[in-house]
């Protein structure tokens, strides 16, 4: 996901620095949900590969029917409980870029109903991939993108804004696009060019959703009242 780091000028020109009371919020919990101990294992080991383990102090807790066993390693705490099915592993970080803002943010849907069904509908370079999984997990697009920004710029980019990322990362110079709201107020024409004003964006965008799709497979974020936290339920 280096193609992250190519934004335009215009956002890196105009950086916004957070307040005192954004940086200051409490740590995000972070919980990772499947049937499958690999899928969760996978995501863990892919959030950490690319960056986000040196923010994480991670207590995890893999959820498995049967009888209660304990494993800790030098990374996190797994517990197997017999009161309920499937796996759970859950974490906190204090990454300055996975903040409230942003978490409320995740939780809005980025399409109406009307814009995925244009969006599905349009020849989107031939590929049936992109248009069945705007149709089906109409959120899954902007939530990968918002996933890839958060972790890619974790490094170098602490002082921008969210929006600034999405706004770069759409490669929007005109910054037509710098909030949610702005993108919920296009028409599923409007997005396309806005994402396709090169090339090389909408390829990334495909790629991006390809590599979602096989690592992480993830299906929705979501906040839980005034709790900072995201609720990743991976796909079985």
């Amino acid at each position: 996901m280096s193609f992250l780091k190519n934004i335009c000028c215009s956002c890196m020109s105009r950086p916004q620095v957070r307040s005192s009371s954004e940086q200051a919020s409490k740590p995000v919990t972070i919980s990772v949900r499947s049937k499958s101990l690999q899928q969760v294992k996978s995501l863990i080991d892919l959030m950490q590969s690319i960056g986000e383990s040196k923010d994480i102090a991670t207590e995890g807790v893999f959820r498995e029917s049967g009888p209660n066993t304990e494993h800790r390693s030098s990374v996190s705490h797994y517990r197997r409980n017999s009161n309920s099915s499937g796996f759970e592993h859950k974490f906190e970080s204090d990454n300055i870029l996975v903040r409230a803002s942003a978490l409320k943010e995740l939780s809005k849907p980025i399409f109406t109903s009307d814009q995925v069904n244009k969006l599905a509908q349009l020849d989107l370079n031939k590929d049936k991939f992109l248009g069945e999984i705007l149709k089906n997990k109409k959120t899954i697009l902007y939530n990968a993108i918002t996933l890839a920004i958060k972790v890619e710029f974790q490094k170098d980019h602490n002082n921008m804004s969210f929006n600034a990322l999405v706004r770069g990362w759409l490669g929007t110079e005109d910054a037509i696009i710098g909030t949610v709201e702005d993108l919920q107020k296009l028409s599923a024409e409007q997005l396309l060019e806005a994402v396709g004003k090169r090339e090389r964006v909408f390829k990334n965008l495909i790629d991006l959703l390809e590599h979602a799709k096989k690592s992480s497979q993830f299906s929705k974020f979501e906040t839980i009242g005034d709790v900072q936290s995201i609720d990743i339920a991976l796909l079985d």
